[in-house]
């Protein structure tokens, strides 16, 4: 008798409609060090390109602000009664300012292309450094050695930032952004910049009219600043929350595997960036 072959088992069936995972993959990666190194120089050169740009525009209106006080003292009956003062966009200086500022805002987006947002978001703190050299040096601004003390502290800290910072990276897809978005800990921090949103400006105009009625609030001087700095900042970190987004969205486009062109979560993400930039820049 001839050996007897053994039957091939038959292959276990795959199931097709198994259901996704709860939370998309995540690929951990570690960045080289010359594309991290390209995002910190990205994001210094356009950190230092929007203070420039704001303190030129600065400098724009404060000319067109002495070419008025002028105009007022030499102002003759022959003068228009509804004279009115020509916009910014009228000077020079400030439109130069503005090309700056905005060439500014794209090397920044750039930069979270290139390096951790944790990383970038601390090297932004140089604007204080030009901030004292052109407000001395172009606005003729008083400089005291509180200011100078504080930008110290920051640069600083700004070294230990960059130096602790991690160069790994998160690389998502669509579904893991927008599972970021659903996260219970960003919701509520969500609930809660709205509430403040909201309050802020509300108890900022109480002050404003206790101060035209002669009856301050104690310590107005000081809590005027901090409100107004604080809503600002709101604005301010949603815009560069967004632009991570926006950059990371735009780094799936380049592969070609998706496009997010076609994805409403991109456009969402567009308008809060536009916004909230919009809203911080109008501040």
């Amino acid at each position: 008798m001839g050996d007897t072959q053994a039957p091939t088992p038959a292959p276990t069936p795959v199931n097709m409609t198994m259901a996704p995972t709860e939370e998309p993959p995540v690929t951990i990666v570690g960045r080289a060090d010359d594309t991290v190194v390209l995002g910190i120089v990205f994001g210094l050169l356009g950190s230092i390109c929007i203070n420039t740009g704001n303190n030129i525009q600065s400098l724009g209106m404060h000319k067109l602000a002495r070419a008025e006080k002028k105009r007022k003292q030499e102002k003759t009956e022959e003068d228009p009664e509804d004279y009115e003062a020509p916009p910014p966009s009228s000077s020079l200086i400030w439109c130069i300012g503005t090309l700056v500022f905005v060439s500014g805002s794209l090397l920044n987006f750039a930069s979270y292309a290139f390096a951790p947002q944790s990383m970038l978001a601390s090297l932004e703190s140089v604007q204080f450094v030009t901030n004292i050299l052109f407000g001395k040096f172009l606005l003729k601004a008083n400089v005291t050695k509180k200011m100078y003390v504080g930008t110290v502290i920051t640069v600083l800290g700004t070294i230990i930032a960059v130096l602790f910072s991690s160069s790994t990276v998160k690389e998502l897809d669509i579904d893991a952004l927008f599972n970021c978005w659903l996260a219970p800990p960003y919701i509520m921090y969500l609930i809660i910049m709205g509430g403040a949103l909201v309050v802020i400006p509300s108890f900022y105009k109480t002050l404003e009219v206790a101060e035209a009625n002669g009856k301050p609030v104690p310590h107005t001087h000081i809590i005027k600043p901090l409100m107004y700095s604080t809503w600002s900042a709101l604005f301010g970190t949603q815009s560069v929350v967004q632009a991570k987004v926006l950059a990371e969205l735009l780094a799936i486009q380049s592969k070609g595997e998706v496009s997010v062109f076609k994805h409403w979560f991109f456009w969402c993400t567009l308008i809060m960036w536009l916004f909230t930039v919009g809203v911080w820049l109008h501040r």
